[in-house]
């Protein structure tokens, strides 16, 4: 009776995992025919030129993108897609190309939006997922053809959750890791789920020690955070800290005679947000928020959870310090700054 039990369990789990293949397969097919007209190519011909045997010519690439608003005309794609464009055509499904211009952009999320100059209203838009996405969920890539003409698409799952550059914080340096392939000109097409909302935009490849390259998507919650700023302003504000704390050297911990947690402040810039809440060199950070701090890695992420697109300022929060004997608080106070592509020591 017990093998007839464990051959009956075995067939109803096999012939689920077949149901959830199917379901998978259907879903991606019909994300796919709702979705394809809201991928576009976006041609860029570059400002700088590159010399040859005729004189100097344009440059002209082709990346992708997906459109955001319709009525209003707004594509999402890569910074990196519309760096120094001269000249930037949308392409489309239907073989139409229509000419547009940069509304924003932010190097660190490498996010950008430009504006069709002429609307196409009755093309669907895509939705921005309401949750985040989750390790292991299932994904699309979507994104034109080398023509600039969609669609090439990959399936896959978030591989890994984040990607870090603390020096810009937290949140807003996270990336995520997906296996779907990704091959060159697909940044900034869609990375879709099976309800055929957006979970983010693959933004790039990295190799790794084993010689194999990684991808990685600008989560749709940054994408949030960002995008607002870019339509309304043209650039994003990033809190500048002007600091990297490390952790507490033995020497410094022989000569203040402390023994708690907290992160070193080595040295930091004059103007940055730390100088500005009253931070110093030598000062221990013991806490961010009444959180005690033990890593790099935790002052950062506690940081990141700061990002909001409701307080941008980051009003309200404390910074706890450990300096000549005494614990002092501090109220944080952001300085925000533009980081442009010249910007090299924040990457």
């Amino acid at each position: 009776m017990k093998v007839l039990k464990m051959l009956f369990c075995l067939f109803l789990a096999s012939f689920s995992d077949v149901d959830l293949g199917d379901f998978e397969r259907s879903r991606f097919e019909e994300v796919y025919r709702n979705s394809r007209n809201s991928i576009v190519g976006i041609k860029v011909i570059k400002s700088k030129m590159s010399p040859s045997v005729y004189g100097d010519v344009s440059n002209s690439e082709i990346g992708s993108g997906f459109i955001y608003d319709s009525e209003d005309g707004l594509i999402i794609t890569t910074a990196s897609n519309i760096r120094d464009a001269k000249h930037i055509g949308v392409l489309f499904n239907d073989g139409r190309s229509v000419e547009a211009k940069v509304v924003g952009y932010d190097v660190p999320t490498d996010l950008a939006v430009i504006r069709l100059e002429i609307k196409r209203p009755h093309i669907p838009s895509l939705k921005l997922a309401e949750n985040p996405y989750s390790v292991g969920e299932s994904l699309m890539v979507m994104s034109p053809n080398p023509e600039g003409v969609c669609c090439n698409t990959s399936k896959g799952i978030v591989a890994a959750k984040t990607l870090s550059g603390n020096k810009l914080g937290g949140g807003l340096s996270t990336f995520f890791q997906f296996d779907a392939a990704l091959n060159g000109g697909q940044q900034g097409g869609a990375l879709l789920s099976l309800r055929g909302e957006v979970l983010g935009m693959p933004t790039f490849k990295q190799r790794n020690s084993e010689n194999l390259f990684l991808n990685f998507g600008l989560p749709v919650d940054v994408i949030k955070i960002v995008l607002p700023e870019l339509i309304e302003s043209g650039r994003y504000l990033h809190v500048e800290w002007g600091l990297d704390p490390v952790g507490i050297p033995e020497e410094v911990r022989l000569k203040t005679g402390y023994i708690g947690n907290g992160l070193y402040i080595p040295g930091l810039s004059e103007s940055g947000s730390g100088w500005r809440t009253g931070l110093r060199t030598g000062d221990i950070i013991t806490a961010l928020d009444g959180v005690n701090l033990e890593t790099n890695e935790d002052f950062w992420s506690i940081f990141g959870s700061w990002i909001t697109g409701e307080n941008p300022s980051m009003k309200g929060h404390t910074v706890t310090i450990y300096r000549n004997g005494s614990f002092w608080d501090f109220d944080f106070k952001a300085v925000r700054k533009v980081i442009d592509f010249k910007d090299e020591s924040w990457f």
